[in-house]
């Protein structure tokens, strides 16, 4: 029952099946069926066998088009959850194969089996919403494994990483369908499973008996049929596993740094001390529950206080929440988080040294909450050296109080999140259950992104979306950012604004804190995840956020040989090296600057002794290197190269010749002699960037084009120089993308 797009004459009908990669690395899958030239509303594919390889993509759009001379007319379309299409190609699997038998079967019999249908009918919807028809698909999932048969694939779970879904694993589900009670030939029964080739003669644990499901199900259908509840039939019949949520907690941003805190300051000292002093960042103390704690009533209530540095007022103080009545004396601060921004650092070691210490000290008291006035009943002072050089290790632990009879103790979480330099960089996907400011119509959504850093502030608009919805979609519009330590603190702020006449109506915002970001770069190789943000006023935010951390270049300026003089008259010049490189922040910042001494006299052969200059690189791939002559007015070009920074990232040193050619590359203008070391940034672990490579921007993801209006174009095909350095497709655990059913 197709619905026909033209006026005149049957329809053309083909299928075009899409799937949109969610990390745009792997590109979009797509695959077409032959056209079925007059089909009209009964187009037959008969059996037509379409193949997609996808590893992180979560839906399938398959569009029906009338095949005509012109532009083709779309009949109609729908959009597929892959993670349903997954769980069907398993579930259904035996099911499929039956119809199959009964239809080979009613071939030898009747001359056709067109009775027997294989696989599930779909329905097609037209851009006006109403229905064009339908179409009978039947899916299929094979694993792709090489060498050993569970590589990979057994530790694989889909849909990767979409945040609303709750992902499984194929491999697993695979291996539950595939079990086959069998009778040998003795009589005996014993189970065989197809996938993993296992025989058991014991019923295995995670067996699935197909038939006892079908009788179940088909019993809860004929009482739901018997009792008139057909909406409960309909949720049965249609019903999938439920979603899961990717915060701990409704209102909180989601987690990002996950690690397995030490319990012992014994095992924090065992962990690599990265720092060797003190470096801006965030302090996080987590007050967890304190024991054997008592007060002067019987009823006690108490709160706690945590101080940096003794501090009686200000940024460095912060107070827990009052706990419930208690009798044990054993409180609990619900997890309270005190969070503390390592800023101005000599402010920091004035009060150090103010309150007579040596070392940053952390005080944490607990007090009895009474009518009259709070008695400290308990306290603990302990040194945070040991945290502080050991950035991204979480430690938790009893610390003892004193001042208690039988020893009480409070239980908290301590750890340090570092400052780096660096880029952010955010991927745009949809934002969902927003509040419409318009009485009338939808709102004009567009997203306005800032991050203000020590020198400039950073602002991005995305294009209005005119009468979009409340569940608008970004397209996974990306932006990067450039970060210095201080835009740390600040965060990265989204505003959703209505694109109105006159002033504009803030829809929801939210400020993404970068330090956990930071944390995860600078400590594990975790590939990219889309996470939900609540948003202020109302909805959510879908957004991918990422960090990459810059490396030190250290460029050791030596000597030259053979150098051209530039000018007519004189037989002396004064050489001197001009370094420059371009980030894909432009003017954002990552631009590099850098300028050599002059060697006065220095002529054809100059010497630089050796002059060290730095600078930081992240997504950097080369750099320009100019000598020229220092004049009183313009400076003259000398000559120029370009240095590819591949095997330096690759080897850590290098040093060598360059020869340097005119403005046009045609003529050789001499040589010079440059050496280059690259090294982490502290705090960054060493076996972090021996992973993922340097650049690490570029790693698994490709590369910006820019337009002639210095527009960021995103062009997933990477150049070859890089190809070793794209991750393999099983350790990519990718994000999501647009998917209105997703949002139940």
């Amino acid at each position: 029952n197709m619905y026909n797009p033209n006026l005149m004459g049957k329809s053309d009908p083909y299928l075009l099946m899409e799937a949109q990669s969610q990390t745009l690395e792997f590109g979009g899958k797509t695959a077409r069926t032959k056209t079925i030239n007059g089909g009209g509303k009964t187009p037959d594919w008969k059996g037509e066998v379409l193949k997609m390889k996808l590893v992180d993509h979560a839906e399938l759009k398959i569009v029906c088009w009338d095949d005509d001379v012109g532009s083709d007319d779309k009949i109609g379309e729908v959009i597929l959850s892959l993670r349903d299409i997954y769980e069907m190609s398993v579930t259904q699997r035996r099911i499929w194969d039956e119809q199959k038998v009964k239809k080979e079967e009613a071939v030898v019999k009747d001359g056709h089996g067109d009775d027997v249908k294989v696989g599930k009918w779909f329905k097609l919807e037209r851009k006006n919403g109403k229905e064009a028809g339908e179409i009978l698909l039947e899916f299929n999932t094979n694993l792709i494994m090489g060498g050993n048969r569970n590589a990979g694939a057994k530790q694989m779970d889909y849909p990767q990483g979409r945040p609303g879904i709750e992902p499984f694993c194929i491999f697993e589900l695979k291996e539950r369908y595939a079990w086959e009670k069998l009778k040998g030939e003795d009589g005996h029964e014993y189970f065989y499973n197809e996938f993993s080739g296992e025989t058991s003669w014991e019923k295995p644990s995670n067996y699935f008996d197909l038939a006892a499901e079908r009788e179940a199900k088909e019993k809860v259908r004929q009482d739901l049929i018997e009792h008139g509840e057909m909406e409960k039939l309909l949720a049965l019949e249609g019903a999938t596993l439920e979603d899961g949520i990717d915060f701990d907690e409704l209102g909180k941003q989601p987690i990002v740094f996950r690690k397995e805190p030490v319990d012992t300051w014994e095992d924090l000292l065992d962990e690599p001390q990265k720092l060797a002093n003190m470096k801006r960042g965030r302090l996080m103390v987590i007050v967890h529950s304190a024991k054997k704690v008592k007060g002067k009533d019987k009823n006690l209530q108490c709160y706690a206080i945590v101080r940096l540095a003794g501090a009686k007022k200000g940024k460095f103080k912060v107070k827990t929440k009052t706990t419930p009545q208690i009798k044990n004396g054993n409180p609990k601060f619900n997890d309270h988080v005190c969070l503390f921004d390592i800023r101005d650092m000599e402010k920091l070691i004035d009060l150090i040294f103010k309150n007579g210490d040596k070392s940053l000290m952390c005080t944490v008291e607990i007090y009895d909450d009474n009518y009259l006035k709070d008695v400290c009943i308990g306290k603990t002072v302990f040194d945070l050296k040991d945290v502080l050089m050991r950035p991204a290790t979480p430690m938790r632990t009893d610390f003892p109080l004193d001042g208690l009879s039988e020893g009480g103790s409070v239980n908290l979480t301590v750890n340090f999140f570092a400052c780096f330099n660096g880029m952010c960089r955010i991927s745009l996907v949809e934002a969902r259950n927003l509040v419409n400011p318009d009485r009338v119509g939808n709102p004009d959504v567009y997203c306005y992104l800032t991050m203000k850093g020590g020198k400039k502030k950073q602002t991005f608009r995305t294009p209005t979306m005119n009468d979009s919805s409340l569940d608008p979609s970004f397209d996974r519009q990306m932006f990067v950012f450039w970060m210095d330590e201080e835009a740390f603190f600040n965060g990265l702020k989204v505003d959703i604004y209505d694109d109105d006449v006159g002033r504009d109506d803030l829809i929801g915002s939210v400020v993404i804190d970068l330090f956990q970001y930071a944390a995860v770069a600078t400590t594990n190789v975790e590939p990219p995840k889309e996470r939900i943000y609540p948003l202020r006023k109302g909805g959510d935010l879908v957004a991918c956020v990422e960090f990459f951390t810059c490396v030190n270049l250290q460029v050791t300026l030596l000597e030259g040989k053979n150098l051209k003089n530039p000018n007519f008259m004189g037989k002396t010049f004064d050489p001197y090296v001009y370094i420059t490189g371009e980030s894909v922040c432009g003017k954002n910042g990552g631009s590099i600057k850098l300028r050599g001494k002059t060697h006065n006299d220095g002529n054809a052969n100059p010497n630089w002794n050796g002059e060290e200059l730095y600078c930081l690189l992240c997504d950097h791939k080369e750099l320009k290197v100019s000598v020229f002559d220092d004049d009183v007015g313009k400076d003259d070009l000398i000559g120029q190269t370009t240095i590819n920074l591949t095997d330096v990232y690759k080897d850590g040193t290098l040093t060598k010749w360059y020869e340097i050619k005119s403005k046009n590359g045609k003529k050789v203008h001499g040589e010079i002699k440059v050496g280059m070391t690259v090294k982490t940034s502290r705090g960054v672990s060493r076996a972090v960037t021996s992973k993922i490579g340097y650049p690490a921007f570029w790693d698994r993801r490709g590369r910006f084009l820019t337009d002639a209006d210095d527009k960021k174009k995103y062009d997933p095909t990477p150049e070859d120089d890089w190809e070793e350095m794209i991750v393999q497709p099983y350790t990519i655990q990718g994000y999501g993308v647009r998917g209105k059913q997703y949002d139940r």
